[in-house]
């Protein structure tokens, strides 16, 4: 278990483009949302500050990942790379505060999206490095809702039209429960955590929601509550937490209040004690 001791700000603006570790940037769109505060002029003259995010993708046996496309986010636009051959990316330029950060192994099959939530100061150079899981669990929905583990010892009832992409349907789900090893850092998250999930497909959302369960492998006593999180792509921040109660007999995290699952991102289950 890894303890945190983090606290989460405000989130950021957007970030420019540069080459980095030999591969091309040219697909990265970049939009300036910046406000003019210029009184004689229509030309933007605002400066932003900005730091430098770099590191390395591996799989898990720490094999280094070409290919793997990185995107670093906030509400206004991305910074999107791909890992050179020996598994690195560098964004320069990239804009200060909090953002979302994914890994992202497109085209490879069976490999989860990592999703996590960061924070970078002014000037400062940041080490960001990501491990790539295989999905464990990948189930083909059905036209009826019905309970699936989607990594180990989560459990979600969905069916076919339970959610949804920006694109294209969601006709399957699936997950992997990661190894502390391979666990990406959260910025803002206090405590102590229990599990982290990368659930499948990635950016599958459900307005309505999706009931879940979490199995209880940590001998957790009875009635003790917990916190379930969500790092959100669409909110490039973590969702309102979801408390989780033991149950009676001690087989399951129960969540409290009807509360569901909203997006299948990176999930995480924390002790906030």
């Amino acid at each position: 278990m890894t303890r945190l001791f983090w606290l989460g700000l405000a989130a950021a603006p957007l970030i420019a483009c540069s080459g980095d570790d030999g591969t091309d940037d040219s697909g990265t769109t970049e939009t300036d949302t910046d406000t003019d505060t210029d009184t004689d002029t229509d030309t933007d003259t605002d400066t932003d500050s900005t730091g430098t995010v770099f590191g390395s993708v591996y799989d898990t046996d720490g094999e280094p990942m070409e290919g793997i496309r990185v995107s670093w986010c906030d509400a206004r636009s991305c910074q999107t790379k791909a890992t050179g051959a020996l598994g690195g990316y560098q964004i320069d330029g990239a804009l200060t505060g909090q953002h979302s950060f994914d890994a992202v192994p497109a085209g490879l099959d069976g490999l989860a999206t990592v999703l996590t939530i960061s924070m970078l100061e002014a000037d400062e150079t940041l080490e960001l490095d990501f491990y790539i899981a295989e999905l464990t669990q990948v189930h083909a929905l059905s036209a009826s809702a019905r309970e699936l583990e989607l990594g180990d010892g989560l459990f979600v009832t969905i069916g076919e039209g339970d959610a949804e992409l920006l694109f294209g349907d969601v006709d399957e789900a699936g997950g992997v429960q990661v190894a502390e090893a391979h666990w990406p850092p959260f910025y803002g998250l206090s405590g102590t955590l229990l599990a982290v999930w990368h659930l499948h497909p990635f950016k599958a959302h459900s307005e309505a929601g999706l009931p879940f369960r979490i199995a209880n492998g940590w001998d957790l006593e009875p009635g003790t509550t917990y916190e379930f999180h969500t790092t959100s792509y669409l909110a490039f921040d973590y969702l309102e937490p979801v408390t989780v109660e033991v149950s009676a007999d001690g087989s399951w995290l129960e969540p409290q209040g009807g509360a569901t699952l909203h997006e299948l991102s990176t999930v995480v289950l924390l002790d906030p004690s």
